[in-house]
């Protein structure tokens, strides 16, 4: 229930932000935790907003090269 209401309010965002005809651009962030686990994030970047808002987040198992970046990056857009 949760995860269907941050999809909605996710989604209302970005389509507040094309309604409004403002710019905004989206990146991936790749990290590691200190537990030395990897993480691909998703984040929405504003002009007029300092603000980063975070879309979305998975898990990279094991080693990544570059055709499984890719893959995540599919999975993510479905965000």
């Amino acid at each position: 229930m949760f995860l269907a209401f941050e999809r909605e309010v996710k989604n209302d965002l970005i389509k507040k932000k094309i309604n409004n005809d403002e710019r905004f651009s989206i990146s991936l962030d790749e990290w590691t935790s200190t537990r030395n686990k990897k993480y691909l994030c998703l984040n929405l970047h504003t002009v007029d907003d300092s603000i980063v808002h975070s879309l979305g987040m998975i898990r990279l198992e094991g080693s990544i090269k570059s055709q499984t970046l890719k893959h995540h990056q599919k999975q993510t857009r479905r965000i």
